[in-house]
């Protein structure tokens, strides 16, 4: 419809005081019907109610109201709310449909913004969203799950497979604000439009962690001020639901060449907190220093770049003592802003070493490796001072294998520890060692799943970002399924011997007991070294997939 008729029909009949939105939404509704397409007399319209201080709690009045003043006063509008006064009751087919719809529509926003800008045929972007669209729309007509699996990774697929001028560098600029006004080209006046056609990449947040983010509210009102247990748990309930529908889509996002995955809801919330301040992630690295680790990692993607600023806070006054790798996070991106992002950050000129950031895919490889690709390009940083050694991080031999081989990396970072696929340790190390290649490896402790009761690190767990887990800082406590110790994953890593065992210590008990583990190293035989590895199978077994092995289920 055109954009001043729906804004001039809901300026008539909604008070200028109510917001911009308001007087949209009304606008449209109002035109809508009054566009003849519909019985009038047959109809109903359903807003929601989000039940907080936001106006939109009101809209179901204030289009009441306008509806009676416009001549409709039969048009019925249900309330569609999550709280105990909604008109109209939540089925599982809706239910499902409603989470189906909003992922398509996140997932085709996301693969249209970050192609458009760079398709080098004009209008193929477009052509694309609209042949998804269409089809997305009918599939949801004919039943909500309909093909949704299979339109999820087509979607991808096609948008992977878009000719794109990768050679360009915009800038991404983000849309926040009101949800209406966040989304909408109407109430937003076309910003996205305008924005790329100014030279930008635009990115705007996924419309679903607007309800994620809602519903996890209920577990901060409960642990924090006076919410209910219930409501915590319901919940709860909402988010893994959810996360259930848009496995698909992670899972689409993660094998594709271009594209980035959604962070959890758990993820972001632990972002905002930072309940450990920066100070307390000093004194911990500081500490560690000061007993003799010389190595220490980080990447941008760890804590949105709060890793990488804690860490140059505490290496001042140190540096020389250190050796400092920092990771190249978006693989199909160009590499020297990333590294100078990184700098900036660490407030260094130079590291010791960039890695690409979990290699694994074969075809991102192969993208890699082309003239003047990623490879090409950070050994330009190396030339000009910004690093002084390349590499990459990877849980995929094949990948390592391939990149050894053909002289790629000065370093490899890749699991070694009681729960890794053997191929690490009987064909990548040796290969490594015999190539001259410095070999920095991890997941000794299995990311915490071989020495704790769940997937964590001891007891009491917390879940940490990217899905790491810590002891919080707490003493040990009695375990009662199988594990190891931390002396036994140590000693088992030592004995395979890489150059350099990479440790998760966040805490100064972490810290301690790895530290007296390797004060009494003694290498293991291969009877000790074969019956840590399989009672590490126990160990592991029930605590989630492991990511780092190719095949993370077994």
């Amino acid at each position: 419809m055109p954009d001043k008729e729906a804004i001039d029909e809901g300026l008539k009949y909604v008070n200028n005081d109510a917001c911009y939105p308001a007087i949209i939404v009304v606008g449209q509704l109002l035109t809508t019907l009054k566009s003849g397409q519909y019985d009038l007399d047959n109809t109903s319209v359903i807003l929601p109610q989000t039940g907080g201080g936001c106006r939109a709690t009101n809209y179901v009045a204030i289009a009441q109201k306008a509806f009676q003043d416009a001549g409709f006063p039969q048009i019925p509008v249900l309330s569609l709310s999550s709280g105990n006064k909604s008109d109209f009751s939540f089925t599982f087919a809706l239910f499902e449909n409603l989470i189906i719809s909003i992922i398509y529509g996140d997932l085709l926003m996301r693969v249209l913004y970050r192609t458009r800008p760079y398709e080098k045929f004009r209008g193929a972007a477009q052509i694309l969203f609209a042949k998804w669209s269409l089809r997305c729309r009918q599939d949801i007509l004919d039943g909500g799950s309909r093909n949704f699996r299979r339109n999820i990774y087509g979607i991808v697929q096609d948008f992977d497979n878009l000719e794109m001028d990768e050679r360009q560098l915009k800038p991404r600029v983000g849309i926040v604000g009101e949800i209406l006004v966040k989304y909408h080209p109407v109430a937003n006046n076309h910003l996205v439009a305008m924005l790329e056609d100014e030279g930008a990449e635009v990115v705007v947040p996924d419309l679903l962690d607007f309800f994620l983010y809602a519903a996890y509210d209920d577990k901060v009102c409960y642990d924090l001020l006076a919410g209910t247990l219930v409501n915590k748990l319901k919940s709860g309930l909402f988010i893994k639901a959810v996360e259930f529908y848009r496995r698909h889509l992670r899972r689409a996002l993660e094998k594709s060449n271009r594209f980035t995955t959604p962070f959890k809801i758990e993820q972001i919330a632990d972002l905002a907190a930072r309940i450990v301040s920066l100070n307390a992630c000093v004194s911990t690295i500081r500490r560690a220093s000061d007993a003799g680790l010389n190595v220490i990692d980080t990447a941008p993607g760890y804590e949105d770049g709060y890793s990488e600023q804690i860490v140059g806070e505490a290496i001042k006054g140190a540096r020389e003592r250190l050796f400092v790798i920092d990771k190249i996070d978006r693989l199909a991106e160009p590499v020297a802003p990333q590294i100078d992002a990184s700098l900036q950050r660490l407030q260094l000129d130079h590291t010791d070493a960039f890695v690409f950031h979990g290699l694994s895919s074969m075809d991102i490889y192969h993208n890699l490796t082309q003239p003047g690709g990623g490879f090409d390009q950070l050994r330009g940083c190396m030339t000009t001072g910004k690093t002084r050694l390349r590499g990459i991080s990877s849980h995929n031999p094949d990948v390592l294998r391939a990149a050894i081989t053909a002289g790629l990396c000065d370093i490899v970072m890749f699991p070694i520890g009681p729960f890794v696929d053997q191929r690490y340790i009987d064909d990548i190390l040796p290969l490594v060692k015999a190539s001259g290649v410095g070999t920095i490896c991890f997941k000794t402790f299995g990311a915490g799943k071989l020495l704790g009761d769940t997937t964590g690190y001891n007891q009491p767990m917390q879940l940490r970002p990217r899905g790491k887990i810590s002891s919080g800082g707490a003493e040990e406590t009695e375990a009662v399924l199988p594990r190891l110790s931390v002396r036994e994953c140590l000693h088992y890593t030592m004995t395979i011997d890489p150059d350099v065992a990479l440790l998760g210590l966040s805490f100064p008990n972490e810290q301690d007991q790895a530290f007296a583990a390797a004060c009494a190293f003694a290498p293991l035989t291969r009877v000790e070294l074969e019956d840590i590895r399989h009672r590490a199978l126990a160990a592991r077994k029930d605590k989630g997939p492991c990511w780092w092995n190719p095949d993370p289920d077994a």
